[in-house]
């Protein structure tokens, strides 16, 4: 989508090349609009009223494109988008009819909406031909693991499910864990007048912001936790040394160069060193 400079500096473009308008004005060839009009004249004024109805219309319609393509792949069946769709429509511990529908029949809408664990979810049609299926329940408005202590046999119902609904021939693998544990170490050059304390309070409450925030199954990137940190009053230049993702499934440990997704979907901070020095 372009940007409403782009669009400016289009209709410019052809407004200096118009032959009519060339010869109305007495333009040259390679003549440019600044070098003919200033920023207050009549003729700006109007191709930027222009350009911004053009950048209105094609922001409109954008979106009107993106919500009918959305809307088409949630509603195709087999998309990824379509089964990330169903497990979120999953009842706990309710019986499935012959069409692989749940039997609510009798139950309040509040039995049906509490019986409704999976709060999160996502479907990636992975490279090695599996559909991998990532879930998590919510608690205090984070992802986190759906257990069988507080929903027994929720691993064997949810798959289940998935092989009543799935096409066949699909191969999945459903992913049910407590998140990667993010652990790093950070240099800070900070404002000598700001309390260096203070600062770190600040400064662990940015990344436990940044962490908590990531949509589930959304991509860690190095590049914006440091622009969070330097959001931070105070804080001059951010260097990440070193940090890495633990997966609790397994204890494998993943060092992270720059760009890291979650195998849980989400993560949660562990030991995080920082130092500080002035600047």
């Amino acid at each position: 989508m372009r940007t409403l400079k782009e669009i400016t500096d289009e209709l410019k473009a052809q407004f200096m090349t118009n032959p009519m308008l060339k010869e109305l004005y007495g333009i040259e060839d390679g003549e440019e609009f600044g070098d003919h009009f200033g920023k207050a004249s009549i003729e700006g004024l109007l191709i930027y009223i222009a350009a911004y109805c053009t950048y209105a219309l094609e922001r409109i319609f954008g979106t009107v494109q993106d919500e009918i393509e959305e809307l088409i792949n949630r509603q195709s069946p087999g998309r990824p988008e379509w089964y990330a769709r169903k497990l979120l429509e999953y009842i706990h511990n309710v019986p499935l009819d012959e069409y692989g529908e749940f039997v609510t029949d009798g139950m309040e809408e509040s039995e049906i909406e509490k019986r409704r664990i999976i709060k999160h979810a996502v479907a990636i049609d992975a490279d090695t031909g599996v559909l991998v299926l990532k879930v998590a329940g919510d608690k205090d408005g984070r992802p986190c693991q759906i257990e069988d202590c507080e929903y027994p046999n929720c691993e064997p119902l949810i798959q289940h499910y998935i092989s009543r609904i799935k096409y066949a021939g699909v191969r999945t693998q459903l992913i049910n864990q407590p998140g990667d544990i993010y652990n790093a170490n950070i240099s800070i050059w900070y404002d000598a007048l700001m309390h260096k304390d203070s600062v770190d309070e600040k400064c662990r409450e940015a990344i436990r912001q940044y962490l908590c925030n990531l949509p589930f199954n959304g991509e860690y990137s190095h590049t914006a936790l440091i622009d969070a940190l330097q959001r931070v009053k105070g804080v001059d230049i951010v260097e990440v040394r070193h940090c890495e993702a633990v997966r609790q499934a397994d204890g494998r440990t993943e060092e992270i160069a720059d760009l890291y997704k979650p195998y849980a979907g989400y993560l949660i901070p562990g030991k995080i060193d920082i130092t500080y020095e002035e600047h």
